[in-house]
């Protein structure tokens, strides 16, 4: 051991000092880095806490709208379908009325005629309406003449003569 030379000696001692205080200089650094990266997660942490609590507090409100907007559908579909029963009644009356109306014209057609009036659609009406284009506006419409003993025998001329 008696070879070693102090200069190198102090030499190397000063270089691994100079090396050491790099070293610490580096852990330091990154210490901070460190202690930096901590907040930053710390913080990002916090602000997700608030976005999900924010994001609840939203979706409560959608919900709480969206419930509402369903409900005042159901609310406008029900006073539209009371609307339509209300129609439906009032088309259900006027057709009682019109069969009640063409009830009274068939009794009447019977006691003219003597004989069941036939039934002629509105379908089969156009179709001849187009089949024929010449129709004869105000052409006398005849009736058959009652059967003798018939239902309408009993009609008399005074009462079929205004009509």
């Amino acid at each position: 051991m008696a070879d070693i030379d102090p200069a190198k000696l102090v030499a190397a001692l000063r270089k691994a000092m100079t090396m050491v205080e790099a070293l610490s200089l580096k852990v330091e650094f990154l210490e901070e880095q460190n202690a930096k990266r901590a907040r930053t997660e710390e913080e990002l942490a916090q602000h997700l806490m608030r976005l999900r609590t924010e994001m609840r507090e939203r979706k409560i409100h959608i919900d709480d709208v969206l419930i509402a907007s369903v409900n005042a559908l159901i609310d406008h579909q029900d006073a539209e379908n009371e609307r339509i029963r209300a129609r439906l009644g009032e088309q259900e009356k006027d057709l009682r009325y019109l069969q009640s109306y063409v009830a009274g014209h068939e009794v009447a057609l019977i006691n003219l005629t003597g004989q069941a009036p036939e039934l002629v659609l509105l379908e089969d009406l156009e179709a001849e309406t187009c089949a024929s284009p010449v129709v004869e506006v105000g052409a006398p419409v005849s009736y058959p003449e009652p059967e003798a003993g018939g239902c309408g025998s009993d009609v008399s001329p005074a009462t079929t003569a205004g009509r």
